[in-house]
């Protein structure tokens, strides 16, 4: 037990005195960087002190604002994630009204074409069935497949 509170004492005297000693770095003949708790030798001015930070303390006021800070980082990537999710959204409705108006475009430009070939006005139906037009029908239907493709047909 002796020998345990000898070797606890020593190892926290060593460990006290690393916390507390320089670290150097600088740049060797070689052109190696060395990092070294010796000055370097002679000669060498280049050489930079790196500071070492504090362990943070156990002040309730400190780990208060640490939470606060830890919330408000959480909250940051939780907004951004839910940002990125709408944007996501708003990109995929975009594409899905793109690909709609191109299908509308498409159908407008068949309905005119099917129309504008009509000589005796018969028009078959998505049933197979036919149905004869008056030319005021036909005139009506071909007027509403341009607005389709006026509105649809847009680049």
């Amino acid at each position: 037990m002796k020998l345990y509170r000898l070797f606890s004492g020593f190892f926290l005297a060593a460990i006290s005195l690393a916390a507390g000693a320089q670290t150097y770095r600088w740049v060797g003949e070689d052109g190696v960087t060395v990092y070294s708790q010796t000055p370097p030798p002679s000669g060498s001015d280049s050489a930079e002190v790196i500071k070492h930070h504090p362990a943070p303390k156990d002040d309730p006021a400190d780990i208060e604002a640490a939470k606060k800070s830890l919330n408000k980082m959480r909250q940051d990537l939780e907004d951004r994630r839910e940002d990125r999710k709408l944007a996501k959204q708003a990109q995929d409705e975009q594409q899905q009204a793109a690909t709609t108006r191109l299908q509308n475009c498409e159908v407008g430009r068949s309905n005119l074409r099917n129309l504008t070939a009509l000589g005796n006005r018969k028009l078959r139906t998505q049933d197979g069935e036919y149905l004869r037009l008056t030319e005021e029908e036909r005139q009506t239907r071909m007027e509403q497949a341009r607005k389709d493709i006026e509105d649809n047909c847009k680049k």
